[in-house]
């Protein structure tokens, strides 16, 4: 009889640490989709001034009077709609980012907290793809821990 409990008990405990395993294995692989995701988010610093699609503007010569409040040498970037629309972007981004940092840091309620308030900032985000995806890991997270 002695020897049964005994069995049973080491089966328990077996089964117990199987499922401790597997749970740190899912919060392992949470923080892991959350690195990638901060990874994705960071930005180059020359990202924006890359060209994207084959509209080149340029001009051969300006005549006029010379314009002494701009330096020659220093090169000067037209800003329009699209540079605005990817500043939007890139500050979604940072917030988005901030969001990784607190579930990497395993602070799941401020990583919530921080996602939530994202969502009331921005209700139609231009990066809704991911914030669909963050809300679904974070409940993963939340129910792994």
């Amino acid at each position: 009889m002695l020897r049964i409990i005994m069995a049973m008990l080491l089966l328990i405990s077996g089964v117990m640490g199987i499922s401790h395993a597997e749970e740190s294995s899912k919060i392992a692989s949470l923080k892991s989709w959350f690195q990638h995701l901060k990874e994705g988010l960071s930005e180059s610093a020359v990202a924006d001034r890359y060209q994207k699609g084959a509209k080149v503007t340029a001009v051969a010569a300006v005549r006029g009077s010379p314009q002494e409040a701009v330096n020659p040498d220093k090169p000067a970037w037209k800003t329009g709609k699209k540079s605005k629309k990817d500043a939007l972007c890139r500050a979604e981004m940072r917030e988005l980012s901030q969001v990784a940092d607190f579930a990497l840091e395993g602070k799941t309620a401020e990583a919530e907290q921080t996602f939530a308030a994202f969502k009331a900032a921005h209700p139609k985000p231009l990066l809704a793809k991911e914030v669909q995806e963050i809300e679904a890991k974070l409940a993963e997270l939340k129910a792994a821990r």
